[in-house]
């Protein structure tokens, strides 16, 4: 986005800028381009000549030759001419009245969550005494929740050893052997963990080491009463179609901003705090009835599906359980 700043001894009059400031993306060299084409491809936006732009937020013309001697490509800085083309977005100046918002509920609530945060830390069983706590057991039912039918996903497991896996080898855990602690269950309790594509449910498996493992793909038939957190939590970091005090109630607004239900295992020992916040929602989910949780992946880009009371005939495990290899690559950013 255009920064007023640089323009500041500019005759230029600054609500004109601030015109094109709320809209104007990149130029033409920051597209996709295709050498076959010989033509580059707007991706973000819409594509419109820099006069025809300025024409559209009836900008004055007797402003245009001073406006292209002085604004340049937020992005690479070049020079923008009247035929120039440049990447548009119209609801620029609304995603920054959002990212407003977001950041005075972030500065109210989140100190909130982190405060209840150590108190878990402290006291995991009494999450209930908190005012936090009690705030988040009263908005949970303010949150809508949705059924998932006739979808696929995939679980996958680590084998340390040569055993070929069968289709009851993906089922849950069994009550009768050890079951760790995970984001949404407690020790010893069995619940169904999914992904929504192989690459995904690999990485989470393995923690993002490069393994091979067995992957199963499985069909859900209808689970009603699912907790959709990544509907929530995509809608309030990218959703500029309304641009209001947020309909979720503050403690939900901050636990989503804290990062708490997504922060990433710190290490591999008994102590995991980093899962005791989760594990307080899925405990009032349950508590209130709620079947699972759709929640965003913590360490790789995805969502992950957690079924607290595993039915088999609500599932349709599709074919025999396949290795997969999947190799860890550094993001590139």
């Amino acid at each position: 986005m255009l920064d007023l700043n640089e323009y500041e001894y500019s005759n230029i009059p600054k609500q004109y800028l601030n015109k094109i400031r709320k809209c104007l993306v990149s130029c033409f060299c920051d597209q996709p381009y295709d050498k076959e084409d010989d033509e580059y491809y707007f991706v973000d936006g819409q594509q419109y000549e820099f006069n025809e732009l300025l024409y559209e937020l009836n900008i004055p013309e007797k402003w245009y030759d001073k406006i292209y001697e002085t604004v340049k490509c937020p992005v690479c800085g070049n020079d923008l001419d009247a035929f120039t083309d440049v990447c548009v977005d119209f609801t620029l100046g609304e995603q920054e009245k959002y990212n407003k918002i977001l950041n005075q509920i972030a500065e109210k609530s989140k100190p909130k969550i982190e405060e209840f945060y150590s108190f878990l830390c402290k006291y995991p069983y009494l999450g209930a005494s908190h005012k936090t706590g009690k705030a988040l057991i009263n908005n949970i039912d303010s949150l809508d929740t949705v059924s998932i039918k006739n979808k696929e996903w995939y679980r996958a497991r680590l084998s340390a050893d040569s055993k070929i896996f069968n289709k009851k080898d993906m089922f849950p855990p069994p009550q009768n052997v050890a079951i760790t602690e995970g984001r949404f269950n407690h020790y010893g309790q069995s619940h169904f963990y999914l992904g929504e594509s192989e690459n995904l449910c690999a990485s989470e498996c393995s923690h993002n080491e490069s393994c091979i493992c067995w992957m199963q793909r499985i069909r859900i038939k209808e689970i009603n009463n699912i907790l959709d957190l990544t509907k929530q939590y995509y809608e309030y970091y990218n959703n500029t179609n309304k641009i209001k005090k947020t309909d979720l109630p503050l403690a939900i607004a901050g636990l989503l901003l804290s990062g708490k239900i997504t922060e990433c295992q710190k290490n591999n020992n008994c102590w995991k705090p980093e899962y005791f916040v989760p594990r307080f929602i899925a405990d009032v989910c349950k508590e209130k009835g709620i079947k699972g949780i759709l929640y965003p992946s913590a360490i790789s880009f995805g969502t992950n599906l957690v079924i607290f009371d595993f039915i088999e005939s609500d599932y349709e495990f599709e074919g025999e359980p396949y290795l997969y290899t999947y190799k860890y690559e550094e993001p590139l950013f």
